[in-house]
């Protein structure tokens, strides 16, 4: 499966501009943690690549947002957030640029 981008129904006035991260039936998110120094904005022609990362939790699938073979931001699995610093901060819908 290959990650994508969703974007809300337009008539749901909160979420118009923003796009959410998924691949297959999950749903992922930009959890604070991972993300120091990302603008919370995904550029429509951000490469998406599924990775494994033993790091995090064990070993747990992510998205890497890529940029020139530069990772932008990385996106976790919502089912994960919150599992490895309490409160820390998480987006599920971000920003999009035009």
């Amino acid at each position: 499966m290959n990650p994508r981008m969703v974007t809300a129904h337009p008539d749901v006035v909160q979420l118009r501009g923003k796009t959410a991260l998924a691949c297959g039936p999950l749903v992922y998110c930009l959890e604070s943690i991972d993300n120091e120094g990302f603008d919370g904005i995904i550029s429509p022609d951000i490469m998406l690549e599924l990775r494994w990362r033993d790091d995090i939790l064990g070993g747990i699938g992510t998205i890497a947002g890529l940029r020139n073979g530069e990772v932008v931001f990385t996106a976790i699995p919502y089912y994960a957030v919150g599992n490895r610093i309490p409160g820390a901060g998480y987006t599920t819908w971000a920003g999009t640029s035009k």
